[in-house]
């Protein structure tokens, strides 16, 4: 029951409708039952997962002053991010090896949003144990915090002490409701009709080992980091706005990334969320601890930092390589900065264009590795980016448009240009668009426009999961 599916409109309606009506102390137990019900639409055993880590995470919390129980249950934490990452990512194996005895994987492999949970689960048996607060005594708000289903699936991650307020005091007004739905109508304008409509673009290109031109690629690429943004962020939008409605506020997730004029700041902007949790409890500590060589601090902390990102992400060469790439340009960042201090640039809207320029070139590149689907993918697409002449199309409208549009026939050509279109309208016009439904206030005429563009342009039927569920 993804969020861009009839069942969860429905499911959000009765939810939302059975909150409403319950008296204030009733809706926590409501919020509790339906992300329940949520859960097991997915899988019996991403229930038993979050009730298992929750329940752990609940207690030790109360002992969280043991040194040994601590670090134990933190361990418990990473090696269940490792686990289960493994096993998803070498299912087709291990599928093979239980094939004889009768016995599927696919239930076991699915315990869906534990990446994200978890993380909140780090976060706060470390915040209990420096003192920050004190640890819960009511499971049921623990319970909630960890598995609320507006923010399981794929964030915003929400620290424990920022979202535990908010369940003991529910009661949503009007202007949460019409706050609620202008946020989620931008989500699903940008779920539904740009990055699913940008998606077959990147899947011909990377979901097929064709032999491709190396700048085709590329263009596949770039594609991918807009639909990956499209994509994350309007699932964030859909959650925010989902969570008003019920009169809770989830943190911001992204900051406008693509507008970004360099990698740092665009580390900054982009799953803030999830970039908090590593740099306050890995890339600082680090670095503090090895203050005294300044520069080897910075560089140990920031190599750390994206190593444990990318085995968050998933384990395999493709993470590895997205997050070594993500590494070397920090770090050669990093040190330019500190060696070019007396050399200024003055700064005009044509430099600022070159620097984001620059900084999209260097996340598309990183992408490659990100979006390739395997190590043998990966290693198809270096072979065409690098080892092959022909980088640049002989044929663009063969070799280029063709590969990207699915075709070149003129229905196929139509559909590819007007998601280029809408795509970079919606960038141009980006933070003018948000200022409007993020408004606490209903613009009906803009609720209307944004429905018939969503209806018009939208991709529907079999509903298409968010990227980030994979995570």
């Amino acid at each position: 029951m993804i969020f861009n599916s009839l069942q969860f409109f429905i499911f959000f309606i009765v939810v939302s409708l059975v909150y409403y009506f319950s008296p204030q102390r009733f809706r926590k137990s409501v919020l509790i039952f339906a992300s329940v019900f949520f859960i097991v639409s997915f899988s019996f055993v991403s229930l038993m997962v979050v009730l298992l880590s929750s329940l752990l995470n609940f207690y030790a919390a109360q002992k969280s002053r043991h040194k040994i129980l601590f670090y134990t249950l933190v361990s418990l934490n990473i090696f269940l991010i490792l686990f289960f990452n493994y096993f998803t990512s070498a299912s087709d194996q291990l599928q093979v090896l239980f094939k004889p005895i009768g016995f599927e994987l696919n239930q076991l492999l699915l315990a869906i949003g534990l990446s994200f949970y978890t993380i909140q689960h780090i976060a706060y048996l470390i915040e209990v144990r420096r003192g920050k607060f004190a640890a819960e005594t009511d499971f049921s708000i623990f319970l909630l915090a960890s598995f609320y289903f507006p923010k399981l699936v794929c964030g915003p991650i929400s620290l424990y002490q920022e979202i535990r307020p908010q369940f003991r005091f529910l009661k949503p007004t009007q202007q949460n409701i019409e706050s609620g739905i202008n946020r989620m109508l931008f989500g699903y304008f940008k779920k539904i009709v740009l990055a699913d409509r940008l998606a077959p673009a990147v899947s011909s290109v990377f979901d097929f080992n064709d032999d491709l031109a190396g700048l085709t690629i590329i263009a596949a690429s770039l594609i991918f980091t807009i639909q990956l943004y499209f994509d994350f962020s309007g699932y964030c939008d859909i959650a925010i706005g989902v969570s008003r409605i019920f009169g809770i506020n989830l943190i911001e997730n992204f900051d406008f990334p693509l507008r970004s004029t360099s990698i740092t700041e665009f580390w900054r902007r982009w799953h803030k969320s999830l970039i908090h949790f590593f740099t306050h409890y890995i890339y600082y500590p680090i670095a503090f601890k090895l203050r005294k060589y300044f520069l080897f601090s910075t560089v140990v902390a920031i190599i750390l930092t994206f190593t444990l990102s990318s085995l968050w992400h998933g384990i395999g060469i493709t993470f590895l390589a997205w997050a070594f790439c993500h590494m070397t340009f920090l770090c050669v960042e990093f040190f330019f900065k500190q060696y070019c201090n007396n050399f200024k640039i003055k700064s005009n809207n044509i430099v600022k264009g070159i620097q984001i320029l620059c900084v999209i070139t260097l996340v598309t590149i990183s992408n490659i590795f990100f979006r390739a689907p395997n190590s043998d993918s990966l290693s198809h697409l270096i072979n065409q980016l690098f080892l092959l002449p022909n980088y640049i199309p002989n044929d663009w409208l063969a070799e280029f448009i063709a590969p990207l549009a699915q075709g070149g026939h003129q229905i196929q050509l139509f559909n590819f240009y007007t998601s280029l279109v809408l795509a970079f309208v919606f960038i141009l016009f980006e933070r003018k668009l948000f200022a409007k439904f993020n408004s606490s206030k209903l613009n009906y005429f803009s609720v209307f426009i944004i429905l018939i563009l969503i209806f018009v342009f939208g991709v529907f039927g079999n509903s298409s999961r968010f990227i980030y569920m994979q995570f």
